[in-house]
């Protein structure tokens, strides 16, 4: 009768075991899991959010003279007239005139590879109304434009030095001269300018 009382409850803790401890086991282990999981998100969450308002911080520091100076390195928007003048301004130190200024079109600009369009994508940290931050993807825009000006080589130079020390982002993508006079040129530049869009 022992023997059969010991197997019983044998049978019974086996029982228990498959049916009640074991699922409660795992489920358990997946719980936790998870919760290191959860823990490891709240934990990158926290480091976002401190990264977040640094960021903010350093901006708030930056001076309403640097801002501006940012704003014209790198505008948020296309200011061709800004540009331009701020040209024409380099342009008359020298005594020049700017002549024959034309836009390429949008869509005859040619489309930037898979890889530099790419690498010209910038994220920034956007606060979504419930305070979870996410990104924004931002596009690093360029228009190419053309214009004339008429001078002496020594004098074109120092045009260039002068454009290549501006505050604007540009890029001379081409020059074409032709010589009317001796020692006086015609030179065609081409430039690209660029902006976050």
């Amino acid at each position: 009768m022992k023997r059969l009382v010991l197997l019983l409850f044998f049978l019974v803790s086996i029982g228990l075991f498959v049916v009640i401890v074991d699922p409660v086991y795992k489920e358990n282990k997946v719980l936790l899991e998870e919760r290191g999981k959860l823990d490891e998100a709240l934990a990158k969450a926290r480091e976002l959010e401190q990264a977040y308002k640094d960021l903010e911080e350093r901006a708030s520091s930056i001076s309403a003279e640097d801002y501006e100076r940012l704003q014209r390195f790198l505008p948020d928007r296309v200011d061709n007239v800004r540009l331009i003048l701020d040209i024409d301004q380099i342009a008359r130190r020298y005594g020049l005139t700017i002549t024959g200024l034309s836009f390429q079109k949008k869509e005859e600009q040619p489309r930037p590879s898979p890889q530099a369009a790419q690498r010209s994508a910038f994220a920034q940290p956007v606060v979504e109304e419930n305070g979870v931050i996410a990104t924004k993807d931002v596009q690093l825009q360029s228009l190419r434009f053309q214009f004339t000006v008429s001078s002496s080589y020594v004098q074109f130079l120092s045009f260039l030095r002068d454009l290549e020390k501006s505050l604007r982002l540009v890029d001379i993508v081409g020059i074409q001269f032709e010589a009317p006079e001796e020692d006086f040129y015609d030179f065609k530049v081409e430039i690209a300018t660029y902006w976050l869009g």
